[in-house]
């Protein structure tokens, strides 16, 4: 108590009703999503009380078979498929806190087919890594999987030549996929068996991701019955291996977003005057000055330019080369102009308002750091977005 002070009965009844902040859902939600990286602190917290419990298993088997790429210790995904299975079994509440499953380094076996037979009510994205065992992806529980309405995200790894046969993957994706992921070099889908009834209601792609292939899938009806039409967003890891051409027109005109990478052999860069609509250009590796340039001068009317660091030396003559080409742009509003840094410091041993004098005066320059895993995760949270 303060000397001389007093409360009236009213003061004191508020000053009880005022509540514990521990207490208040929102706020230990929002705590707990800080630590949401942290396996370790998500398993103490689901130990503190009740009300911590929901939050912390919703972060915990979000993505149950995740395995950090930068890892330091060394998983087995196999043991942690087990070790799933059991606890959804188990305990089924849990089921409803999987939003992504992760089959890469998992190998495919009993284990999983049940883990996939569990009836999965939330599951929003699936990884699988497809090998020569390709009956096991056509298993009954699998296939159900990827009918699921909720699944919008589906990513498919291979490095081996699939047979003909692994068409049943297309044929029976859930209507409600809209971003595909193909890292998939050893496979041309003009060789496999049409995927579906033509006649059947497409499935329209708002993304497309190539990570090394195949190429074939910009050609006209090869990906029956997905529909990359109305594409909106679009990642290339091998421009060379792309007939640009070829692309169904009605995707060069629905395009909004390009993420590219130009290899060595892409000496004249890639002409983008195709997409007429592009408004996000990001170009994530470029072997020569020339080919970056040549893509960004066939640019129509762009918004933002994302140029990774990897593309330049920063050498006094490459910055007026392309500091001239990307001052010169004529279109309304101008398009901002964004260095994106992978290595923290590099922000500082750089004078970018003397290496890019026109975009400096002209206020459209900015220089972005991100992390290696930050800069893998704005394309999934680019198209994640749309």
């Amino acid at each position: 108590m303060i000397a001389g002070a007093t409360f009236s009965s009213t003061t004191i009844f508020l000053a009880m009703a005022v509540q514990n902040p521990l207490n208040i859902q929102e706020l230990l939600d929002l705590c707990i999503d800080f630590v949401s990286e942290s396996r370790p602190s998500l398993l103490s917290c689901s130990l503190v009380a009740r009300a911590w419990v929901n939050t912390a298993q919703s972060h915990l088997f979000h993505n149950p078979l995740y395995v950090p790429p930068d890892s330091s210790q060394i998983q087995d995904v196999d043991a942690m498929a087990l070790r799933l299975l059991e606890a959804l079994q188990s305990f089924h509440h849990l089921i409803r806190h999987v939003h992504a499953l992760d089959f890469i380094q998992v190998r495919p076996d009993s284990t999983v087919e049940k883990i996939c037979g569990l009836g999965f009510t939330h599951l929003e994205k699936l990884t699988i890594e497809v090998d020569h065992r390709i009956e096991y992806w056509q298993s009954e529980a699998f296939v159900r999987v990827l009918a699921l309405p909720t699944l919008r995200f589906l990513a498919i790894h291979s490095t081996v030549r699939v047979p003909s046969s692994c068409d049943t993957l297309f044929r029976r994706l859930s209507p409600s996929i809209q971003h595909l992921r193909l890292a998939c070099p050893r496979w041309d889908l003009r060789e496999m068996q049409p995927a579906g009834d033509a006649a059947a209601a497409p499935n329209r792609l708002t993304s497309l991701t190539l990570d090394a292939g195949p190429a074939q899938c910009l050609l006209p009806g090869v990906m029956r019955p997905l529909d990359i039409s109305n594409l909106l967003a679009l990642s290339v890891w091998r421009a060379d291996k792309i007939s640009w051409n070829t692309i169904p027109h009605r995707t060069m005109q629905s395009l909004r977003i390009l993420n590219l990478r130009l290899s060595i052999f892409d000496e004249d860069g890639v002409d983008l005057s195709i997409f007429p609509n592009l408004a996000v250009l990001r170009v994530d590796r470029a072997y020569t000055l020339s080919a970056l340039c040549h893509t960004v001068t066939t640019l129509c009317s762009p918004r933002v330019i994302i140029i990774t660091a990897s593309c330049l030396n920063f050498e006094h003559d490459e910055c007026d080369v392309l500091d001239g080409i990307l001052g010169s742009f004529d279109s309304s509003p101008l398009p901002v102009v964004e260095f994106e840094l992978v290595r923290r410091g590099d922000e500082g041993q750089i004078e970018w308002g003397s290496r890019f004098p026109i975009l400096a005066s002209q206020n459209r320059l900015r220089v972005v750091c991100r992390t290696w895993e930050m800069a893998e995760q704005w394309w999934e949270q680019t198209i994640d977005a749309l």
